[in-house]
């Protein structure tokens, strides 16, 4: 294996390999040793000096000299800040492709590079440090492409959302995949000043667990009760201009003695074969009992409900929920919130394989999507493996809260994670892969359940409007199905409620699933 040499000890990789397989005439020098013959410098021929690459995955060119056995490539970052490439391998070859991400995480975006090349022709293999290569030629050098902060969104927790704990994992999705190295900053003033603790990290998205995270360090906890902002960006280093910030997401750290939600019997992104899984968890002791219909939410309480149903929670807070399973992808939406409006969230995807579909070769697969393709698309999986599935029409797309037929192959795109149901086909080839994706579930394009709590301000039989404790109005269906606790004729301008609702995607409005009534 010829290593394909970084410098910086953030970056490692491997590439190539070769045997010298050439026959050549040699000399004996003055003590007797066999010599190589002195070899002219080779001639770069592209890309053009001082060029700007259209992509991340340039191929060197050059020409050799006559009777070469093997060649020494250097690529070097400017002011060198980065990943390089110092590559020895066999062979006369005039060519190296640099492979693009995620394929080989190396090149950075918006700076400088220079590179060189020399050869020997003798038939032993040489380190770098041997005074029998060649002479290097005068370097070549190119840019990288500029990147932009806009294609990065942060998935979460953002939009003021409750964070799970005081040690929250952010997240974010990239559409370039060409980016992996990440700027990050997070603190509790808004123009992340020094008035305020910075956290600041520069992070590697491509090997974080998950991809494109960052998990707030053991050592030092976020304060609890307190409002965060943060922001991602490419980073940018050697002579690049940085890229600017985005917009910043924000959330809030659970209140202490706030809701926490513990959820076991079945794992996020996990391959079951029953048609019906018991989803358990353990949250606040003394939760309401949603069979009561006359009761009210007393102060400390939490409500609990598993994709926009309460669920009863018995009075050490555990809880169980029996679902029913569709074949192919399932995501459960789990909440829990508290009469101060405190709410904690967790989502979880279920891929249920009948066991027809087990015998016909199936499978349940979870991943990022890393490319897209005609008729084809690129899966990462947690363990780093990339993984490619074909497509035809009968290939089904689905998202929560949308319909089978509305989604097409094109919505598939980079930095999603998606479940997919597949099997192996007989045979396949590098642009159409062997793995057939039966049905591929895409994340929800919006929430699909919430919990509010607010001051009713308007109310009729048909809607209500709350105002919730940042001031913001949410204006809520209610249907024939709504449930009251207690029955509706009790709630009137000025109560304080909890409303547990779910988005109805054809009619585009949340509806209320239950109102409570919290005491004051």
């Amino acid at each position: 294996m010829i290593p394909l040499l970084c410098r910086s000890s953030r970056y490692r990789a491997a590439l190539g390999s070769g045997v010298l397989a050439a026959v050549l005439f040699v000399h004996a020098g003055p003590d007797g040793r066999a010599q190589a013959a002195i070899l002219q410098a080779p001639q770069l021929a592209g890309p053009a000096n001082n060029t700007t690459l259209p992509d991340f995955g340039p191929t060197l060119q050059w020409s050799n000299p006559i009777g070469v056995t093997q060649y020494h490539l250097q690529v070097a970052p400017a002011n060198d800040d980065g990943p390089g490439i110092d590559l020895i391998t066999a062979g006369a070859g005039t060519s190296f492709a640099i492979p693009a991400p995620p394929k080989w995480y190396g090149l950075l975006p918006g700076m400088g590079y220079t590179w060189r090349v020399r050869v020997a022709d003798t038939l032993e293999t040489l380190g770098g440090a041997d005074g029998r290569w060649g002479p290097w030629p005068q370097s070549w050098a190119f840019r990288t492409p500029v990147v932009s902060s806009a294609t990065i969104t942060l998935a979460g927790p953002t939009d003021g959302a409750l964070a799970p704990g005081l040690r929250p994992t952010l997240t974010w999705a990239n559409t370039d995949t060409n980016v992996f190295y990440y700027e990050l900053q997070m603190s509790r003033d808004p123009e992340f000043g020094p008035t305020s603790f910075l956290y600041s990290a520069l992070l590697h998205g491509g090997v974080s667990t998950p991809i494109n995270s960052y998990a707030v360090p053991q050592a030092f906890p976020l304060s609890p009760g307190a409002l965060y902002y943060w922001r991602v960006r490419p980073r940018i280093q050697g002579d690049g201009q940085p890229a600017p910030w985005p917009a910043a997401g924000q959330f809030r750290t659970p209140d202490p003695g706030g809701p926490f939600l513990d959820l076991t019997g079945v794992a996020d992104e996990t391959v079951v074969q029953t048609p019906a899984v018991v989803l358990k968890g353990v949250t606040q002791p003394g939760l309401l009992d949603v069979a009561d219909q006359s009761a009210q939410l007393q102060s400390k309480m939490t409500i609990v409900s598993v994709n926009g149903f309460m669920v009863p929670v018995d009075p050490a807070g555990a809880f169980s929920k029996s679902l029913d399973l569709s074949q192919g992808p399932n995501l459960i939406d789990v909440m829990v919130s508290d009469s101060a409006g405190n709410t904690v969230a967790r989502s979880i995807t279920l891929n249920y394989l009948t066991s027809t579909l087990l015998v016909q070769g199936g499978s349940g697969v979870f991943g990022e999507v890393t490319e897209v393709r005609d008729r084809v698309f690129f899966l990462r999986q947690r363990d780093g493996r990339v993984l490619g599935f074909s497509t035809d029409t009968n290939t089904k797309f689905s998202q929560p809260g949308r319909g089978l037929a509305t989604l097409k192959l094109a919505e598939v795109k980079a930095g999603m994670r998606v479940a997919v149901l597949a099997h192996q086909q007989p045979s396949g080839t590098p642009e159409i892969p062997g793995v057939y994706a039966q049905l591929v579930q895409l994340p929800p394009a919006r929430d699909r359940v919430a919990h509010r709590t607010g001051i009713v301000n308007q109310y009729t039989p048909s809607s209500v409007t709350l105002t919730d404790r940042e001031g913001k109005a949410h204006t809520l269906v209610v249907t024939g199905n709504t449930r009251f606790m207690p029955p509706a004729s009790s709630i009137t301008v000025g109560n304080k409620v909890l409303a547990v609702s779910r988005w109805n995607d054809d009619q585009g409005q949340w509806q209320v699933e239950t109102f409570v009534k919290l005491t004051k």
